[in-house]
């Protein structure tokens, strides 16, 4: 590159130029296309009407105090006689809270319930009490509507297509659960 092509106009990019989509561009075009897809191997008892959506191993993680902070003070030490302090001032104990992953395990997403069984503890709970829940190609976040929330760091991706059917049951989108059975005979039948 020569010093006067630094000055060169620039040339302008062709309409069929393509641009990298985001993680939650493509799942959000599966939605909108209702391209669907499920992992169809449970490695767990389903109850009657559910669908196994997918598993995956993962880290669960916990929004708790992290055992981190410390004592917080302004004081000072007055000295009363030989042997003897008081100590003035006051103090407040701070405590820092964060995310904590340490349980390993495996994620279980189904049409009805989201399972997680850890190398130490197992975890249920039904989608009627998730509250809201947050994604990315390395991370799903739950609110539930008790307890803390989880927050899971996905070991590997999920696809979009299966992300966005994850999705959609942990959101408890009306109709999702037929179109999924829908799409479950259309494959069996093919």
């Amino acid at each position: 590159m020569g010093f006067f092509d630094f000055f060169a106009k620039p040339q302008p990019l062709d309409d069929n130029t393509s641009f990298k989509k985001s993680y939650n561009d493509l799942v959000g075009e599966a939605i909108e296309n209702n391209s669907f897809e499920m992992e169809n191997s449970p490695t767990f008892k389903l109850k009657r009407g559910e669908v196994h959506i997918v598993s995956i191993p993962a880290t669960l993680g916990t929004y708790t105090y992290d055992g981190g902070g410390g004592y917080a003070v302004a004081q000072q030490r007055v000295k009363l006689w030989k042997g003897a302090s008081v100590r003035l001032g006051g103090g407040k104990v701070v405590r820092t809270k964060s995310w904590v992953f340490a349980e390993r395990g495996t994620l279980h997403i189904t049409s009805n319930r989201v399972i997680f069984d850890g190398e130490t503890k197992n975890y249920r709970v039904l989608m009627t009490k998730v509250l809201d829940t947050a994604f990315d190609d390395k991370i799903i976040y739950i609110d539930r509507e008790t307890g803390a929330d989880w927050k899971f760091k996905l070991d590997q991706p999920i696809k979009p297509k299966v992300m966005a059917s994850a999705f959609l049951s942990l959101k408890g989108h009306e109709g999702f659960l037929d179109a999924i059975k829908n799409h479950l005979k259309e494959s069996n039948n093919s």
